[in-house]
């Protein structure tokens, strides 16, 4: 509805350099969605029946994989929607489209999973307060400043460094680095996930 103004500060921040409102788009998309963060405290809400779910005859790579899950449903499907308009929005050829809208579900990914993660290795089940565990956590500060500091890097490191890549080689190699991120996070909740899980006190 308003792309006439979004472009012009879109054409603004880029300061004319190649492919850089794709990668200003996808770090604009991943920051909005770095606000999502509801694996983080997920654990740590258990608090005193943290019991029930270490009794249940569940894998914790299961309840761990679950959490992250939800997040990235509830994110994943409002950031498609959002990146569906921008690529209407902006009028992007074929492939900066396929960019827009691949990018920042890796991201939701991700992040999903590094929630989820942080919410078990930070869990804090002593709380006499729900709200703590959802607005003052370390585990929610973390991913909620640690997303905007990363979404905010991607920016920054195309305007200044990236652009000798060009945005699909450097949006590429992120890509990469967020798939095996979150399989080395996928692989720890195989190997560890019960462990630490039944140590939750």
């Amino acid at each position: 509805i308003k792309s006439q103004e979004v472009m012009a500060v879109m054409n603004a921040l880029s300061q004319n350099v190649q492919g850089a409102i794709v990668v200003l788009a996808c770090s604009g998309i991943c920051m909005l969605a770095s606000m999502n963060d509801m694996a983080a405290p997920s654990m740590s809400l258990e608090g005193k029946n943290a019991w029930i779910i270490q009794s249940l005859p569940v894998d914790a790579k299961m309840l761990l994989k679950a959490k992250a899950c939800m997040q990235y449903i509830l994110t994943g499907i409002p950031v498609c929607f959002l990146s569906i308009c921008v690529m209407i929005a902006f009028k992007l050829s074929f492939v900066s489209s396929l960019i827009i809208l691949i990018f920042p579900q890796l991201y939701c990914l991700f992040t999903a999973l590094f929630a989820s993660w942080i919410g078990m290795m930070r869990a804090n089940l002593q709380w006499t307060n729900e709200l703590y565990p959802i607005k003052q956590s370390l585990s929610v500060t973390i991913c909620l400043f640690g997303g905007w500091g990363v979404s905010f890097a991607i920016g920054l490191l195309y305007m200044y460094i990236g652009h000798h890549l060009g945005a699909g080689i450097y949006l590429l190699m992120i890509s990469v680095l967020l798939l095996l991120l979150s399989y080395m996070i996928i692989r720890y909740f195989d190997h560890h996930g019960n462990e630490k899980l039944m140590n939750m006190h």
